[in-house]
């Protein structure tokens, strides 16, 4: 798992990660898991590279943050694609926004992000229409 130093300038550089397609999101003992399909998703049409934006090419990957705390969202239909993911950093931790295209949204409050190849995780934490954790 690779951390990664810079999270506020490194979701900049990927477009805060518009339109890569969720394909897990998981949480517990202190970490929020997000298994993206592509992390170059603004800068290519689905995964084909797109002329606009040469050199991109589909980038699946688990984003992991860790020493997480105070993780509130809620769910109205199933996770599809990200609209946007913020990260500010606050004194002593960074503050994360995850906001989907359709009806649904998480923020967290976590000590550092990671990164580490796309894999479904050994258990999902938590599926439901509604929660605050």
């Amino acid at each position: 798992m690779n951390e990664i130093d810079d999270p506020i300038g490194f979701f900049g550089r990927l477009g805060q990660l518009h339109d890569a397609r969720v394909e897990w999101i998981s949480w517990g003992d202190g970490e929020f898991r997000l298994v993206v399909s592509n992390l170059h998703s603004a800068f290519t049409d689905g995964d084909t590279p797109s002329p606009d934006y040469p050199g991109y090419a589909a980038r699946p990957a688990t984003v992991v943050f860790s020493g997480v705390k105070d993780v509130a969202g809620h769910m109205r239909t199933e996770t599809d694609y990200i609209s946007d993911l913020s990260v500010k950093r606050l004194r002593d931790c960074y503050h994360v926004r995850i906001v989907g295209t359709d009806t649904w949204m998480f923020t967290l409050d976590c000590a550092s992000v990671h990164l580490e190849p796309a894999g479904e995780p050994a258990s999902v934490g938590a599926h439901y229409a509604q929660l605050k954790a």
